[in-house]
């Protein structure tokens, strides 16, 4: 994909200069995003570069999910917010990152 903002972010995961890089996952990658309008703001970038779900094999995207439920989990334990929302839209960048 060109231009893709969350493909020069794992880029920068593998070449060890991404400072907001938390963990790596099976399916991804959480990062701190860069702009916290909300405090624990963080992204879960996927480690294949498709912009659908259904694009995924079964067994990654099971993975996928869960693993994305897992970080949801870790920011919740850290952050103690109210609520956490989660978003896959891909209106700036297809690339899907929740």
């Amino acid at each position: 994909m060109l231009d893709c903002f969350c493909c020069d972010r794992i880029q920068q995961i593998i070449d060890g200069t991404n400072s907001y890089f938390v963990k790596e996952y099976e399916t991804g990658y959480a990062v701190i995003a860069d702009f916290q309008y909300y405090r624990g703001t963080t992204i879960f970038l996927c480690k294949e570069d498709k912009a659908e779900l259904f694009q995924l094999d079964v067994e990654f995207k099971k993975k996928f999910l869960e693993e994305m439920s897992i970080v949801a989990e870790g920011v919740f334990k850290a952050f103690q917010p109210r609520k956490l929302n989660y978003e896959l839209l891909g209106n700036k960048d297809m690339h899907m990152h929740w």
